[in-house]
């Protein structure tokens, strides 16, 4: 009987020793398995992460033109609004001009005797030109500055979208698990020995 216990208890070594071999080979398999895929993962997330960073640098070096097309842009149409007010102000000062000798010649009765009522209905109609042509151009003028404000605006609107769309960090959420290509083309989880 001692024979059989002592033939059992070998056996139930054995068997503890293959199954504790197993269960080391298992969990080894495990964790190289997991160790393979953090590595993958981590490979993906550089090359990502390299590929945003080229991305920002060519926006960057992109953005140099834009800069200095803006800025040539806003100096043109600030020289040109600067140019259209000169003459709007020049015109203006042409109108109190008249109105300031129109003032003077109606005041004194000596220039009222000398000028006939021709004279003054000249200088008023042209004075009233004056006027109508100074309210067109202003009109015309505020209406092409409202359009060009709403293109503007459009436009900058459009160029913060983009920025906020650049501007977002890239999701790592379309990542997929590692996986390795066997010779008949189709994919497995990657193990221990094909990494």
């Amino acid at each position: 009987m001692s024979m059989n216990k002592n033939q059992f208890n070998v056996q139930r070594r054995i068997r503890h020793g293959i199954s504790t071999k197993t269960k080391e080979a298992d969990a080894i398999k495990n964790t190289t398995t997991f160790l393979c895929g953090a590595v993958r993962l981590k490979v993906q997330q550089d090359y990502l992460d390299r590929a945003q960073g080229v991305f920002l640098s060519n926006m960057r070096a992109l953005e140099q033109p834009v800069i200095k097309g803006c800025n040539t842009l806003y100096k043109q149409l600030n020289d040109k609004r600067c140019e259209e007010s000169d003459q709007m102000n020049q015109t203006l000062f042409g109108i109190v001009q008249s109105l300031k000798q129109l003032k003077t010649d109606v005041v004194s009765e000596e220039r009222l005797k000398t000028y006939d009522v021709d004279h003054y209905r000249k200088f008023v109609f042209d004075l009233e030109n004056k006027i109508t042509l100074f309210k067109k151009t202003s009109s015309q003028r505020y209406a092409e500055l409202m359009a060009e404000e709403s293109s503007l605006t459009a436009s900058l609107q459009g160029l913060e979208r983009k920025l906020d769309e650049w501007s977002r960090p890239v999701s790592y959420t379309n990542l997929q698990p590692p996986t390795t290509t066997t010779t008949a083309g189709a994919s497995r989880p990657c193990h221990y020995h094909s990494c």
